[in-house]
């Protein structure tokens, strides 16, 4: 009797490392191994990044902060650019190595937050602020689907947010796979269901996390990067929120990993992220800053 192999998992990275844009690095977790230690903190360094990258895209404003922001559909990966005046969304997909192009929103990104709740569609909740009003976006994109939607389509979400979008520190996908959890600095906890298109107010608290959190099956719970000021660096859990209709709910019991896995030298850090890769298991990314490179004339010396 012959069984099938598990199927090999790869992260794709997007890196800000070219001149003219940013690159993708296919990244298999499994090899992706230690290589070394880094002697001035003693964190792991891993092995170098794939080269050359799967593919490379343009920015035509690159060097400006976030030119584009980056989001995933199913095995698609978008680029969308931050610019009103874009002419499209570079689209590639992972498993054909296809690249489409779909069309670009007509409004410029400010501080976007993108979520998916099914294979077809990616929603961007964003906010700008317009003669001193602010002024709520709440948009979807949806993929071509046969049959009858041969082309990538905007329509605006006819439920506004109740609350700046602006302001969102984390969210989370319930595990109805319909409803999307939002925490919002100053606001409270909100959520959407994606299916009636009804906003739904928690409570005046927030989610313990910052950035997205992830369903963890095995714990019945929500993963992701601790948010709260004794926690950083740290990941942790928390009790999923019900997502009943016009439920107003206490804060949800959280824990805190024990382990800080930030790098030691907080100066140095830039960004993190946490990948749900399946099967109880994530992959932490971190961006830290290079060391920096002994001045010309100075050595340095290590007891042992």
């Amino acid at each position: 009797m012959s069984s099938t192999p598990p199927k090999q998992r790869h992260l794709y990275l997007v890196l800000d490392d070219w001149e003219e844009g940013y690159t993708i690095r296919k990244i298999d977790v499994e090899t992706f191994h230690v290589a070394g230690v880094d002697a001035m903190d003693d964190h792991p360094v891993v092995a170098a990044l794939p080269d050359p990258p799967v593919i490379r895209v343009e920015a035509a404003e690159h060097g400006q902060q976030a030119a584009t922001f980056f989001t995933s559909l199913g095995t698609k990966i978008l680029a969308l650019p931050r610019s009103s005046s874009a002419t499209g969304v570079p689209v590639f997909d992972t498993a054909t190595l296809a690249l489409t192009v779909a069309p670009h929103q007509s409004d410029a990104l400010f501080r976007p937050t993108f979520f998916s709740v099914s294979g077809d569609r990616t929603y961007v909740l964003d906010g700008t602020i317009t003669a001193g009003e602010l002024r709520r976006r709440f948009q979807v994109l949806r993929a071509p689907a046969p049959p009858g939607r041969k082309l990538w389509s905007w329509n605006t979400v006819p439920s506004p947010p109740p609350f700046n979008p602006t302001s969102i520190v984390c969210h989370a996908l319930h595990p109805d796979a319909r409803t999307v959890f939002f925490s919002v600095d100053g606001a409270g906890t909100f959520s959407f269901n994606t299916q009636r298109l009804e906003w739904t107010c928690h409570g005046a608290w927030l989610l313990p996390f910052t950035g997205q959190a992830h369903y963890d099956a095995h714990l019945d719970a929500w993963v992701g990067i601790c948010g709260e000021p004794d926690g950083a660096g740290h990941v942790c859990s928390c009790a999923v929120v019900a997502a009943g209709r016009g439920r107003r709910t206490p804060a949800p019991e959280w824990k805190i990993g024990a382990e800080r896995l930030f790098c030691d030298d907080e100066k140095r850090h830039v960004g993190a992220a946490l990948v749900y890769v399946g099967d109880s298991r994530f992959c932490l990314l971190e961006c830290v800053k290079p060391k920096p490179k002994p001045a010309a004339g100075k050595t340095t010396t290590k007891k042992v």
